[in-house]
């Protein structure tokens, strides 16, 4: 255990809000700074945009929330109301804190950190790859992207990056190699565990397992196209959808899918929930994830908690942590690769359950909040950002 570091002040800065719903960049913020906290005597200030049935975490001595909006709406609009709400906030108070942590170097975040003096110590850390620091728009807008984000990632004292494609981009942009770490995410190991009476019957039927917020992305509809053509074959295959939808349009197009293809009876869709550790756990054999876009998400790493095989495409950090765990099998983004990938679990009962074990094993040597507050402590001492 490090020595803790009673009086070491950080601030929280979360465009996406304070604990409450099951977003993954909000989990992941949670559990490491309640294990600071805990573990640490680290004292935690949180700035975040409050949220419809937002969730006040303990962690956080003090909480400002700096603009107001529902679960699913952070439009261009507020966006920009975010940034220069946060470029006042920390032009005033950045001072009173050892350290800025930025949960997600999303844009909005970026023109709020320009408000930093030169001096300042602060973390970025990024969760989605091809996404948090992407150039897209316009060759001037590009260009405008391009200046801010440098001006500020070359700044940084150090960059947590959840792959090795989020590392390159914040190298690419002008952060020193040896001021970034690449970390895993962390799971609550203890909640996320498989009923010892839960086991795979392949005869019976197939539960398939899809987590995180529903959109073009992740790209449930793929899993949805699987469970219409194993079903087609004679096979029982049932799937649930666990999360909220990112938008109304998308969800009016998922449910049209759902009748069109014919598997309503065999889907459901939970919408919203707060905790998806039951439905891991007892309710689902296979976790698949189709996204076209990661960083390393922690649906992933709670599935393997669980003892979920996974079937992910190679985006991120997923494929890395698969293959090294031996837990699962990457696919390319079509439902057929899906369907061949299950239709070798149905085959090979063997396989589900050796993966699964290796699932389970990597998850509790690698993904524990407690690993992850240590490195993140070790990094600041190494790099003596305070």
């Amino acid at each position: 255990m490090y020595e803790k570091r009673n009086g070491l002040r950080i601030l929280v800065v979360s465009p996406w809000g304070a604990e409450g719903g099951y977003s993954g960049p909000v989990t992941l913020q949670g559990r490491m700074f309640g294990t600071l906290v805990q573990d640490h005597g680290v004292d935690v200030h949180l700035v975040y945009r409050e949220r419809d049935e937002e969730t006040m975490p303990n962690w956080a001595a003090k909480k400002t929330a700096l603009i107001k909006t529902n679960n699913a709406s952070f439009s261009p609009a507020f966006q920009l109301l975010w940034a220069a709400r946060l470029y006042a906030y920390l032009l005033r108070w950045s001072n009173h804190y050892d350290l800025i942590h930025f949960q997600g170097a999303y844009m909005p975040n970026i023109l709020g950190a320009l408000s930093l003096r030169a001096k300042t110590a602060f973390v970025l850390m990024p969760v989605l790859e091809n996404g948090d620091l992407k150039l897209s728009g316009s060759p001037l807008v590009r260009r405008f992207k391009k200046l801010i984000y440098r001006s500020v990632v070359a700044k940084a004292s150090l960059g947590l990056a959840l792959s090795t494609g989020i590392s390159a981009e914040l190298t690419n942009l002008g952060m020193p190699s040896d001021r970034i770490q690449t970390i895993n995410n962390i799971v609550d190991v203890n909640k996320f565990k498989r009923s010892t009476k839960s086991t795979f019957m392949p005869q019976d039927e197939i539960r398939i397992g899809f987590v995180g917020k529903l959109n073009s992305k992740k790209r449930p509809d793929l899993v949805l196209e699987a469970i219409q053509k194993l079903r087609a074959r004679g096979i029982n295959a049932r799937g649930v959808f666990v999360g909220p939808f990112e938008s109304q349009v998308f969800e009016n197009s998922f449910r049209r899918s759902v009748a069109a293809l014919g598997v309503a009876e065999s889907v459901e869709i939970t919408g919203f929930v707060t905790d998806p550790s039951e439905y891991m756990n007892d309710r689902m054999d296979i976790f698949v994830l189709p996204s076209s876009a990661e960083g390393l998400p922690g649906a992933l790493v709670e599935a393997m908690s669980s003892g979920l095989p996974s079937i992910v495409t190679d985006v991120g950090g997923m494929k890395k942590v698969v293959v090294d765990a031996e837990a699962g099998i990457i696919v390319a983004q079509t439902s057929d690769s899906i369907v061949s990938a299950i239709l070798s679990f149905q085959l090979d009962p063997a396989q589900w359950k050796r993966m699964s074990k290796a699932a389970r094993e990597f998850a509790s040597s690698n993904f524990t909040s407690e690993m992850m507050a240590n490195q993140y402590i070790a990094q600041i001492d190494r790099l003596a950002v305070i």
